[in-house]
């Protein structure tokens, strides 16, 4: 119905918005930052974070540093994959987003492991266990929507699998606001 075409439009632009606005913000506070002196890294990572960024662990360090870049670009890309005139008016488009988004989620992914391998999380064993759980569906997400469109031509199991990616992909974006309450108590 026109109702539900209309609904979708404005969760799909809500969506988008303040996942573009959340990137853009990723992008501006931690990810050009990385193209400066240590301290000035140091200073803007652990502002909002404390010990964020360590300078004795360059591994982390890039870890989180391509965790952010990954997550910015796949927080503002995420959406506009899910609007159907675009799927369907311009596939090429969307083939191509698609590619960029697997990718920068699977860096998302791993940059994120590798962090919480070196450094661990704010919130203990269990945040690390369950970041890092989030960490392996979303690679497992990955290799099966790009498996279900490329490989086996299933788009319905593509589509099932890109809203999974989709989810994990903005579950650790809304558990960003409850780990920074965790780490004021």
């Amino acid at each position: 119905t026109r109702f539900q075409q209309v609904s979708l439009w404005v969760l799909t632009a809500t969506t988008w918005t303040s996942g573009a606005t959340f990137g853009l913000y990723m992008m501006v506070h931690y990810v050009f930052c990385c193209f400066t002196d240590d301290n000035k890294i140091e200073a803007r990572w652990n502002t909002i974070l404390p010990d964020l960024y360590n300078r004795h662990q360059p591994l982390a360090n890039f870890g989180m540093g391509s965790h952010f870049f990954g997550g910015a670009v796949t927080i503002m890309l995420g959406a506009i994959q899910l609007i159907p005139y675009i799927r369907k008016g311009y596939p090429m488009l969307h083939r191509w987003t698609g590619r960029v988004y697997i990718f920068t989620s699977m860096l998302t992914a791993v940059g994120g492991f590798t962090y919480i391998c070196c450094s661990g999380t704010i919130g203990g064993i269990t945040m690390d266990i369950g970041f890092s759980l989030c960490a392996f569906l979303t690679v497992v997400s990955c290799i099966q929507t790009y498996r279900h469109a490329a490989i086996t031509k299933q788009y319905n199991r593509h589509q099932l699998w890109a809203w999974r990616l989709y989810s994990l992909m903005i579950s650790s974006w809304m558990l960003l606001k409850r780990s920074s309450s965790l780490r004021d108590n």
